[in-house]
């Protein structure tokens, strides 16, 4: 019995040291849809995103610049060395200067307006949009997946908070009936295996409630991490009872709604990017035509022959015609790929699209599972309550066996556990509905 009282010295020792190194710590009261806003705006790897989002604008506002004419300066200068000459084929050699001298430089300024080239500007413009608009929705989809995560780790933690209460009860529910047969032991009432075993069964409940507690650290450092924040935060749930269920009709609204799916709206961009890279290598097969033009000087007149010490200014305006000849054997299997991984892409769409409907019919059969659940859950609590105070009393009055009790508390213990859990999952189901279906 000494040995007994030390151990439960130590432990409220430890407990209550533990307790206050938690309350030192920074603390933040958090509603569940504030957790998800802060998660939403806070996370890192959505600001990643973001970023890279930006990025494809930039991408975007220089594709669009490319249909402006193309202007280039150039300026030069050289200086010639003596120019060797041989009589017939590498005979006698002599050195002379290059006429008119041996300077020689030039000035000046070009332009290149295209006219036509196949579409591949527009084109072009029309693929960086759309990887623009990817971008857009990775962000989004991320947003979304970051909501999910900071609800399921809320709820996990709104878990935890239940397991403790409960855990609790079970410990004064144990050390009463430990206290009792301590005394019916006294009194030669019951063996001493009796007490043994209510004394481990309240070492078990005791570990448990250490266990729940390390959870429920573990648990906040993940949302911290979710809604980046210092790993000393200590996050208290506000929303413990205030989770609310959504009927069936609602949940069926949803799932049978207009909106489309993030995986969906990727899977289209991604199918008209490829579309677009198709034309594009097609339209390496066509010619292309453009506008030219210049203006500027060079030293010597090179016109005349020989070159004369005169500096030219001069401009100059055309158009010019070009076609690669080889682009009809050389683009013929590049046509051939971007084809079939058109192909492939609105195969991947026609998966993703069965696979998202067979997922929307399992979530909503595991809602009305769930909710069914909870009122079975709901009842076998009261059941189970009934049937603890029932052999309760017959083992005091030494009609019933410890193992009957024993049995008896865990199957009152695990009912009010199973009704939390059942809520719980109720509640992550119906977010895997919202993000599934690209509402959340």
């Amino acid at each position: 019995m000494k040995l007994i009282k030390i151990m439960f010295l130590f432990f409220c020792v430890i407990s209550f040291r533990a307790f206050g190194q938690v309350a030192n710590k920074d603390t933040l009261s958090l509603s569940f849809l504030d957790a998800i806003e802060i998660g939403a705006k806070e996370n890192t790897s959505v600001n990643a995103l973001k970023i890279e989002e930006s990025a494809t604008q930039n991408e975007l506002s220089d594709a669009k610049n490319s249909v402006f004419p193309k202007l280039s300066a150039s300026a030069g200068y050289q200086r010639f060395s003596k120019v060797t000459v041989y009589d017939g084929i590498l005979g006698e050699s002599f050195e002379i200067t290059k006429p008119p001298n041996a300077n020689a430089g030039n000035l000046g300024v070009e332009l290149f307006f295209n006219l036509y080239s196949g579409k591949k500007q527009q084109n072009a413009i029309k693929a960086t949009s759309l990887k623009n608009d990817l971008a857009s929705i990775n962000t989004t989809e991320h947003i979304a997946d970051i909501k999910l995560q900071v609800a399921q780790q809320y709820l996990d933690m709104v878990r935890l908070y239940h397991l403790k209460k409960i855990t609790e009860e079970q410990i004064v529910r144990t050390q009463k009936r430990f206290n009792n047969i301590n005394s019916l032991y006294k009194n030669g009432k019951v063996t001493r295996s009796d007490l043994l075993r209510a004394e481990l069964m309240l070492s078990q409940v005791e570990l448990s409630d250490d266990e729940a507690k390390n959870d429920y650290l573990i648990s906040n450092r993940k949302l911290n991490v979710l809604l980046n924040m210092p790993e000393s935060k200590v996050v208290v749930p506000s929303d413990t009872t205030a989770l609310e269920k959504v009927d069936s009709t609602a949940i069926k609204n949803i799932l049978e709604g207009n909106s489309t799916p993030y995986a969906i709206r990727k899977s289209e961009k991604l199918v008209n990017i490829t579309d677009i890279q198709s034309k594009i290598i097609k339209a390496g097969n066509l010619p292309s035509v453009g506008l030219i033009g210049g203006y500027g000087l060079n030293y010597p007149n090179n016109i005349v022959f020989p070159p004369m010490d005169q500096t030219l200014r001069f401009g100059f305006i055309g158009a010019k015609v070009s076609y690669d000849i080889s682009s009809l054997y050389h683009n013929r299997n590049k046509i051939k790929a971007a084809d079939h991984r058109i192909e492939e892409r609105k195969l991947e769409q026609k998966y993703l699209k069965e696979n998202l409907d067979e997922q929307k019919q399992s979530l909503y059969i595991k809602y009305m599972e769930a909710l069914n659940r909870i009122n079975v859950t709901k009842k076998s609590i009261a059941q189970a309550a009934a049937n603890y105070d029932i052999i309760n009393k017959k083992y005091f009055n030494q009609l019933a066996l410890l193992t009957d009790l024993l049995d008896a508390d865990n199957l009152y213990q695990q009912s009010k556990y199973d009704y939390i859990q059942a809520q719980i999952y109720v509640r992550t189901i119906y977010y895997r509905i919202l993000y599934i279906t690209g509402q959340l």
